[in-house]
């Protein structure tokens, strides 16, 4: 007759396959602490949590306060924090994503067949993320997308920031510290490769709805080795203290960062060089005629 943990440790491998065909058949399963209820398409669950993190949940719209670690994240949720706040989630395929102060991010898709069959999409809305993908995916599995790029990751440890400078520039950086990514601008769909050491800035002057998009710079170099050193010290996996993120961007917006590919049209100086010199032309004989009408 089987002791009572030989059967225990027979009905958790039991639990154990039917969880794993339950995620090959299209989807995670998991059960949300905050209802008791099982839930579809897992994310992960957050490892760390420090100061004001909110939870916008997908489904309801439904915003949380976490409070504490191990809360769960499924897809369509979004993640904000708060002033000197920042949250460290582990995902499923064990990448691990860092989300900075005053930041806001969305989990616009997961759709999970194994830790190396994925696809998953990211949506930066504003502030800093930092994450270290363990396990390689196919070319643009994963995507995290900014209000001006995309970037299409395979296996590597990235950094990416949004935020607006002082001019109301938005400014995005992207920084690898290992591996290769791909950035595609989305103003003139240019593509652009990052390496290990390698960073990105593009600079751009929208209107006030950040729609319209007048111009755009690109700045393409290596990392500072001094930068390098504090960005590639933190421990993704195992740090207590806050995540290293890059610096926001607060240069001036007067001259172009680097090359600038979105130019004024030609034409249009013309057109507006003639109009002055027409209406000068207009200033002065409005001039004569006065000046014959007194007499002089």
């Amino acid at each position: 007759m089987a002791s009572i943990k030989t059967k225990m440790k027979f009905t958790i491998l039991i639990i154990g396959f039917l969880l794993t065909q339950t995620a090959l058949a299209g989807g995670i399963k998991g059960v949300d602490p905050e209802t008791s209820k099982v839930i579809n398409n897992l994310v992960g669950s957050l490892k760390l949590v420090k100061g004001d993190v909110q939870k916008i949940r997908g489904d309801n719209g439904q915003s949380i306060r976490v409070g504490a670690a191990n809360q769960i994240v499924q897809e369509g949720d979004t993640l904000t924090t708060g002033e000197n706040s920042f949250v460290r989630l582990q995902m499923i395929d064990d990448t691990v994503i860092s989300l900075g102060a005053n930041s806001k991010l969305k989990f616009d898709k997961m759709s999970f067949k194994s830790k190396e069959e994925r696809q998953c999409l990211f949506d930066l809305v504003t502030g800093k993320i930092r994450a270290n993908i363990v396990n390689k995916s196919k070319n643009n599995d994963i995507m995290v997308k900014t209000p001006t790029a995309a970037l299409g990751v395979r296996g590597t440890i990235f950094l990416t920031t949004v935020n607006t400078n002082s001019p109301g520039e938005l400014a995005t950086q992207f920084a690898v510290i290992e591996g290769k990514v791909r950035v595609e601008n989305k103003v003139n769909d240019e593509k652009i490769n990052l390496e290990g050491k390698e960073k990105l800035l593009l600079v751009n002057s929208v209107d006030d709805s950040q729609v319209g998009i007048e111009s755009l710079d690109v700045k393409k170099e290596n990392i500072p080795s001094e930068e390098f050193s504090r960005l590639a010290s933190y421990d993704d996996n195992n740090a207590e203290g806050a995540p290293v993120f890059l610096d926001d961007y607060r240069e001036p917006g007067s001259a172009p960062v680097g090359r600038k590919v979105k130019k004024e049209n030609s034409e249009s100086k013309e057109s507006s060089g003639s109009s002055k010199k027409n209406w000068n032309n207009k200033l002065q004989d409005l001039n004569k005629k006065l000046d014959e009408y007194h007499g002089k």
